[in-house]
């Protein structure tokens, strides 16, 4: 399994190899994981295991590497959105439901989940809406 995880914090001993950012840039460009997946495998870049052997990486793990890099670059991730398209009205209710369930879905505890919402300016919305 890739190196997937919260981008802030590194907690094991390998580094994480997929580049998050280029993810999500990739999959907006090209339409699909699937595509981005076959852009990776035809440019070399594989998940190297320990024991030093490559291989493809999952979709599964492009597609949460690229969420997880929403979640934590909003306003980069935003402008990227709205360069195709996406989320023209900003930061309406629309994107913060949006928002809300790609968090709930990638921040793996409490307190994740709390920092996520304050990286992108949610708490008082989210407390307030109950």
């Amino acid at each position: 399994m890739p190196m997937i995880c919260n981008p802030e914090i590194q907690t094991h001993g390998r580094p994480r190899q997929l580049d998050y950012g280029m993810c999500f840039r990739l999959w907006l460009e090209l339409g699909t994981v699937r595509k981005v997946l076959h852009v990776f495998e035809r440019e070399g870049i594989l998940k190297e295991n320990k024991d030093g052997t490559t291989e493809p990486f999952s979709q599964d793990a492009i597609r949460r590497a690229a969420w997880l890099w929403v979640i934590w670059h909003p306003e980069e991730s935003l402008k990227i959105w709205q360069s195709f398209g996406y989320f023209l009205n900003g930061r309406d209710d629309e994107w913060k439901e949006w928002m809300i369930k790609k968090i709930r879905k990638h921040a793996d505890t409490p307190n994740l989940f709390e920092k996520a919402l304050r990286v992108n300016g949610m708490m008082k919305w989210y407390n307030e809406r109950g």
